[in-house]
C-alpha cells in the first residue's frame, strides 16, 4: 500500500455500505417493476418466480459495484460520499476480472455465509473477507499536516 493511504475506518465502510444497499434497493425496484410490466405483457401467469428475482438483484449488484469500483473514481457512490475507494494490494485500480470477484466473493461470503465482515476487526489492513480472497483494499488519503 501506498504511503499517502491508510486502511479506511470501519465507520466509514458501514456508512458506505448502507448507502450503497440503500442504492440499489432502489435501483432494483425500478428495474423490477420495469421487468415486471415486461414480464407481465408476454408472460400468462400472475407471479414472478423467485429465482428471476435474486437474479435481478444479484445482477444489479455485480454490475453496480464492479462498474464502479473500475471506474477512475475507483470507487461507488457510498464509498465516494465517505471518501474512500477501492485498489488492489500496490494501490492500483482494479481490473475488471478483480472487481467481479470481489463483489462475487462478497455476495456469497455476507449474505449467504454472514462472515465476510468479521475479519475487518483482526485485520491490520482492516480487509473483509472478500477483501483478503481478491487481494484488493479499502483505503482513504492520508490528510496531510502541513
Amino acid at each position: 500500500m501506498q504511503s499517502n493511504y491508510t486502511p479506511a475506518s470501519l465507520s466509514k465502510r458501514f456508512f458506505a455500505h448502507l448507502f450503497d444497499i440503500i442504492i440499489l434497493y432502489i435501483i432494483t425496484i425500478v428495474t423490477a417493476f420495469i421487468f415486471a410490466i415486461i414480464y407481465s405483457l408476454f408472460i400468462t401467469t400472475d407471479e414472478i418466480p423467485e429465482y428471476l428475482a435474486y437474479g435481478l438483484f444479484f445482477t444489479i449488484s455485480w454490475l453496480y459495484y464492479t462498474l464502479m469500483e473500475i471506474s477512475p473514481k475507483q470507487a461507488t457512490i457510498g464509498k465516494q460520499s465517505m471518501g474512500i475507494f477501492v485498489t488492489d494490494l500496490n494501490g492500483d485500480q482494479l481490473s475488471f476480472t478483480k472487481a467481479s470477484l470481489r463483489i462475487c466473493c462478497k455476495i456469497i461470503l455476507s449474505f449467504v455465509l454472514g462472515v465476510s465482515f468479521i475479519t475487518m476487526f483482526f485485520t491490520t489492513k482492516k480487509q473483509a473477507m472478500h477483501d483478503i480472497v481478491s487481494r484488493t483494499l479499502v483505503v482513504q488519503k492520508v490528510k496531510n499536516e502541513n
